[in-house]
């Protein structure tokens, strides 16, 4: 039940991830003529999260059953325990950290760009920047580590709903 929970969760994430796809295409066309960036930095910018939302559309089972592999449960079973929500929520708030990070990335990345090509780049710019890259090492740390928060919240002798 987990695994399913999860997959719908990577679904939704996915129409998501598609709706920023379409969100980092406007950014590129918006500042087309002011940065001059070639076609296929921007075409690749605009396919990267189109194309990882296609991937998560076509397999969300297996990429929930990749992320959740600690649960040890047979399918059959219908409660959740404490742990395995917690794990869950992990891996949402981290996909949702993560994709509310890309357009922030994006359009620092075509600001970057642009103030480096007029010359005028400054490293405190980049250092503001450092905030993004703090909310993808934290959301990628909810995702891919989700059973260290839950034995944190939850530890394993602790657990009376295991």
């Amino acid at each position: 039940m987990s695994r399913q929970l999860t997959a719908l969760f990577i679904r939704l994430f996915s129409i998501w991830l598609a709706l920023m796809g379409l969100q980092i295409y406007f950014i590129f066309y918006a500042s087309k003529d002011l940065l001059q960036i070639p076609f296929y930095l921007s075409l690749l910018c605009i396919a990267l999260p189109v194309l990882l939302a296609v991937v998560m559309w076509k397999f969300p089972l297996a990429i929930a059953g990749k992320l959740l592999n600690g649960i040890h449960s047979s399918e059959e079973k219908t409660s959740i325990s404490s742990r395995d929500i917690v794990a869950i929520a992990s891996v949402v708030i981290g996909l949702w950290t993560v994709i509310n990070a890309l357009p922030n990335a994006v359009g620092g990345f075509v600001t970057v760009i642009g103030l480096f090509r007029q010359g005028m780049f400054d490293t405190s710019y980049a250092m503001s920047k450092l905030a993004i890259l703090l909310q993808f090492g934290i959301g990628s740390y909810l995702i891919f580590r989700p059973w260290s928060l839950a034995n944190r919240i939850f530890p394993t002798h602790a657990s009376a709903d295991q």
